[in-house]
């Protein structure tokens, strides 16, 4: 078998290469929609377990194991709660436009550090260290008890939730806890 090329050859790839993009760029936009639609979703269930906290409150973020941290779209590791309705997931990261107020920036952090929950009795008794670049500092999470209002925590549906910790639920699904940092009222 061989392939001579035809007057209608041309035609033919031109028309086939067309159908061919049109198609790659409809499962391509498909894709990206179905994503958004996770994020989005992922985003509602945050608004959700954030929308009863008090306005002004801190909280901390932390994840089951280092895998789940990939399983959900939240970059940073800290939150301001400013609406009933909204969050504020980078205020407390170094990518911010927010000015940080002098008694903030020790909990101000650099993106993408996850805390596991293995760490949190650890970093309980870690001193306080200050901010050696006045806009983040890697001690964020010492002494996290004294230093945070809340704890949201993600995990897996199947693991339990947090224990021995000085922390109080206050709202869960299968994937996403908040406690109150604390003793329960």
């Amino acid at each position: 078998a061989s392939v001579a090329p035809t007057q209608r050859m041309p035609s033919n790839f031109a028309r086939s290469f067309g159908i061919g993009f049109v198609l790659l760029g409809l499962m391509a936009f498909i894709n990206g929609g179905e994503k958004l639609a996770a994020v989005d979703r992922q985003a509602d269930s945050f608004r959700a377990q954030l929308s009863h906290l008090p306005v002004g409150k801190k909280v901390f973020v932390a994840f089951s194991d280092p895998q789940i941290t990939t399983d959900f779209n939240l970059h940073a590791a800290g939150l301001a709660v400013i609406d009933r309705n909204a969050y504020v997931p980078n205020l407390f990261t170094n990518t911010s436009w927010v000015n940080v107020t002098e008694d903030m920036i020790d909990l101000h952090l650099p993106q993408g550090h996850p805390i596991i929950a293995d760490e949190l009795p650890w970093l309980i008794e870690q001193p306080v260290k200050a901010s050696r670049n006045g806009f983040w500092s890697a001690g964020y999470a010492a002494d996290w008890p004294n230093r945070w209002d809340y704890l949201l925590y993600f995990k897996r549906a199947s693991q339990p939730g947090l224990s021995d910790l000085p922390v109080c639920e206050v709202s869960a699904t299968p994937t996403i806890i908040i406690y109150k940092i604390g003793a329960c009222d």
